[in-house]
């Protein structure tokens, strides 16, 4: 025996230094099992354009790949806002002004797939101005396939199949079927350049919570899908669809003579119906609604209303009416961003939300006094709604074409004659506008 064997402490320090090694050998093996059964996976919402989506896809996993077994979803897509949602001339023009554009976190809702996952939400992307040149694969397919199905080179799913996994790699995710997924995108805020990774002021796009607020209040379980994603169309109808936007409107008119007043009393309502959030959705300060309402003769020339003031005694029907002293009169229903809402200035105001309320009907009351020589004519009213995608100033701003950022969708007129003492009968005719 050796002189290192007959040493007990020696012998005692191996025997420590086996049990060490054996503890590290085994702690280590222990925390690679557990790593394995914790494997973090990408998360399958969006951050409202904080961060790029990386879907880890293989080579060859394109849309078109995608559509070789999906073809009627990758049809419908293809033709959707969605698909030219980065490549389009209304976000190009937007995206390289120099004043509210040039940041990263445009391309994360409009084109997520983006190789900007690096930067910060409010850097600005490096050569930006070449971009819509270059046209790279990842923007000309705007929100697609692969940004919402692909995570971690597997296809996401609300039901994995045995037919889904035999072509590929699957992953559950009920999350696609929640409204939460999509207000990833349609629910922001601004990012300003000296907070580039949170939030700050209002949310420009609210959708989400007020479809919330709407469940709540109704009761309704209602999810952007049942509007949006109908039967799984994956064309995905939304402001820009007319007759989407159309069904969501109805407009009615009522007109009368006073003779107390010697006026016509006019009743304009509006309501927003089958809709889970405000109207017009979508971003606040690009899309409105206007009113318009006007009083003919039967030349077709608009009436002057009469300048005297109203004199009626006793008669409250001024006090809750709008003695109109011009036509044609017009109404806005919109939200606008201002300094509060941007999050620049602090101690300001909020700017007015007049935005209808889901399943709301307003009324809008108005009285036009007559000058005499329009009284005892046979006059007709007429008010239209206007959906406006795009503010005008804003569309010419950007240079782009304003014709085609406006649309009437109802039109009611009324015929009614005036200076009578009983009640008239009226002609009522309606008119709606919708093309493909």
């Amino acid at each position: 025996m050796t002189d290192s064997c007959k040493n007990p402490t020696l012998r005692g320090a191996v025997a420590i230094g086996c049990i060490v090694t054996a503890g590290i050998v085994w702690s280590l093996a222990y925390a690679q099992r557990s790593l394995r059964s914790t494997n973090v996976m990408t998360t399958v919402l969006f951050d409202h354009g904080l961060s790029a989506i990386e879907p880890q896809a293989p080579a060859g996993w394109t849309n078109e790949w995608c559509g070789s077994c999906h073809r009627a979803a990758f049809d419908q897509w293809h033709n959707s806002k969605h698909a030219v949602a980065g490549a389009n001339e209304n976000f190009e023009a937007q995206f390289l002004e120099a004043t509210g554009g040039r940041a990263q976190w445009c391309l994360n809702c409009h084109a997520p797939a983006n190789h900007g996952a690096s930067n910060h939400a409010s850097m600005e992307p490096k050569d930006i101005d070449n971009l819509f040149v270059a046209r790279p694969d990842w923007l000309t397919s705007g929100v697609d396939c692969l940004s919402c199905h692909v995570r971690d080179s597997q296809v996401l799913g609300l039901n994995v199949t045995s037919s889904g996994q035999a072509a590929h790699p699957m992953r559950e995710a009920p999350e696609l079927g929640t409204s939460e997924f999509c207000g990833g995108c349609h629910q922001f805020a601004h990012k300003p350049r000296q907070f580039p990774d949170g939030f700050r002021g209002r949310l420009q796009q609210a959708s989400l919570i007020e479809l919330i607020e709407q469940n709540r209040a109704s009761g309704d379980t209602l999810r952007c899908h049942d509007c949006h994603l109908p039967a799984g169309n994956h064309t995905m109808p939304g402001g820009y669809d007319r007759e989407l936007v159309l069904g969501a409107l109805d407009l009615t008119l009522v007109a009368s003579w006073e003779p107390a007043l010697n006026a016509i009393q006019l009743v304009v309502t509006v309501t927003a119906q089958g809709v889970g959030h405000r109207v017009p959705g979508g971003e606040h300060f690009f899309r409105y609604l206007s009113i318009r309402t006007a009083l003919h003769d039967t030349s077709g020339k608009s009436v002057t209303p009469r300048k005297q003031a109203l004199s009626a005694s006793g008669d409250t029907r001024s006090a809750r009416s709008l003695v109109l002293g011009e036509l044609p009169h017009v109404e806005e229903i919109r939200k606008r961003l201002g300094d509060f809402e941007r999050g620049t200035e602090s101690g300001v105001e909020p700017t007015p939300d007049t935005r209808l309320n889901p399943n709301e009907t307003r009324k809008f009351v108005y009285l036009v006094p007559l000058a005499q020589k329009d009284v005892g004519k046979s006059l007709q009213a007429r008010t239209t709604l206007w959906y406006h995608v795009l503010d005008p100033a804003e569309g010419e701003r950007f240079h782009l074409p304003t014709e085609e950022l406006s649309w009437e969708l109802h039109r009611v007129t009324s015929e009614i004659v005036a200076g009578t003492k009983v009640a008239q009968e009226r002609k009522i005719s309606r008119k709606t506008f919708y093309s493909k």
